[in-house]
């Protein structure tokens, strides 16, 4: 047995001490295992020569922990340990080409190392009545304070309008966590969320220890809710000093003056029954303006979405439509910067295969959810993806994650053109217990002009199969 293929059957065998430890004192465990097989084919750079476009590698996470529920709320104390097992080697190509998918982004900033362990939750909240206050390092995400009952509206806010600033990326190797103080106060039908805090290192490097110091987020929203129907407003300011390079269209890679953005918004969403189906409804916008270095920031985002489930179909079918736009810089000679920064996003939300950024984007897609069983869920979703600007570039990243060299985002060259390809995605999700779940996920990305500007041949392929187990 290779000495990788130990280290994962360590690792998977290493939470199963945990609970019987912590059930000798006063606190519960809780943790998850999550194994997943990747593989991936990027598009065809120009310079392919001994490239591996084409790969597959596997993915391990444990997370493991305690929480000490106590009168006046609870300690919660986890650790995370992800492995990475066969990367890419060869899966980079001279710029603009760059990295050829994921696998090549893990391998550059990780190397050789195949492990990592740190501190992934470790935090003392206080509650009383309504309120609550929340100090230390937690995960995070904007418009997940309240879960609706209706599971229409649960799913469109867990996928759509959740995690759109702010998230923890709990899709990607590593993830992401935050250390600083969170309030709440919930009464009746209205919540309101506050937090202040730096995002940790992590999403792909298994370092997830340190705090990015220099990058700080602060938080608020309002929530109004009824068993069919939910409004949020919310505002975010962000700065980051990290003295990086910018990725933007002007070319401004030695301005390394800090980035301080707010960010404004609301979002609201609805349920109404018909005589042929309930139809439900969502929409989320924001603003954002400050100080891009040395230019100033001046953009905006907005998503709308209706989905009809048909009576005949006995609520197992479920069809939606929408669209997504994110502003672009239409000038890369003046002094505005015009292009959404999606800030500590979560991409999965609309790109499982992550070729794209909420950045500079135009999204119009087309979904179609079969539910069977309460157990399982099929989802085939049609994305027509462009740039909002062909004066812009093509954005890809998920939001700072280092703390030098490493901006975060990256832009590729459009070559004036606007539409980026066409991605036709499958999920399949199975619960067989509330414990546990398997996904299949598999993506086709046709590209088109914008991504030849780079890639002349080939499209892209992605896929992966998730066995979680949670306690």
């Amino acid at each position: 047995m290779s000495s990788e293929r130990r280290a994962l059957l360590g690792l998977t065998l290493l939470p199963l001490a945990l609970p019987a430890v912590a059930q000798q004192s006063e606190w519960k465990p809780v943790g998850l295992v999550r194994l997943r097989q990747e593989g991936f084919q990027w598009f065809t750079p120009a310079d392919s020569a001994g490239r591996q476009k084409a790969y597959t590698f596997t993915s391990a996470l444990i997370r493991a922990g305690a929480i000490q529920k106590r009168s006046d709320g609870q300690i919660r104390l986890e650790v995370s340990i992800p492995a990475l097992f066969d990367l890419p080697t060869r899966a980079s190509a001279p710029a603009p080409a760059g990295g050829l998918g994921p696998g090549a982004n893990l391998r550059s900033l990780n190397g050789s190392q195949n492990v990592g362990f740190f501190l992934k939750q470790g935090f003392r909240e206080f509650t009383h009545g309504g309120q609550s206050l929340k100090l230390g390092r937690f995960e995070f995400g904007d418009g997940r304070d309240v879960v609706p009952k209706d599971a229409s509206l649960a799913w469109t806010k867990d996928q759509r309008l959740s995690d759109r600033l702010l998230g923890s990326l709990g899709g990607t190797p590593v993830g992401r966590s935050y250390d600083g103080v969170q309030f709440g106060h919930a009464r009746g039908g209205e919540t309101v969320t506050a937090l202040l805090a730096s995002p940790t290192r992590g999403v792909f490097d298994l370092d997830g220890q340190s705090t990015l110091s220099k990058v700080k987020v602060a938080y608020l929203g309002k929530t109004r809710f009824t068993p069919t129907s939910e409004s949020r407003l919310f505002g975010v300011a962000y700065e980051d000093r990290r003295g990086v390079k910018k990725a933007d269209n002007a070319g401004t890679l030695g301005d390394l003056r800090p980035i301080r953005l707010v960010t404004l918004g609301g979002a609201t969403m609805g349920v109404r029954p018909t005589p042929s189906g309930p139809v439900d409804a969502s929409l989320w916008g924001a603003i954002q303006g400050g100080d891009w270095g040395g230019q100033k920031a001046s953009a905006a985002s907005a998503l709308g979405e209706v989905g009809w489930r048909p009576k005949s179909g006995q609520g197992k079918f479920w069809l939606k439509a929408g669209a997504l736009w994110c502003s672009g810089d239409g000038n890369a000679s003046d002094d505005k910067h015009g292009t959404f920064y999606p800030l500590l996003v979560a991409p999965k939300l609309y790109a499982r295969p992550p070729f794209y950024a909420f950045a500079n984007v135009d999204d119009r897609f087309l979904t179609a959810r079969y539910l069977p069983r309460k157990d399982l869920s099929l989802r085939l979703e049609h994305h027509n993806v462009a740039l909002a600007t062909g004066n812009d570039l093509w954005y890809q990243g998920f939001g700072p994650y280092e703390p030098s060299g490493n901006f975060g985002l990256s832009g590729r060259p459009s070559g004036g053109k606007t539409k980026l390809g066409e991605l036709v995605d499958l999920a399949v999700d199975w619960n067989p217990s509330p414990s546990r779940q398997v996904s299949l996920h598999v993506g086709h990305t046709r590209a088109r002009e914008a991504v030849r500007q780079t890639f002349p041949r080939g499209d892209a392929w992605f896929g992966f199969l998730e066995v979680t187990r949670r306690w």
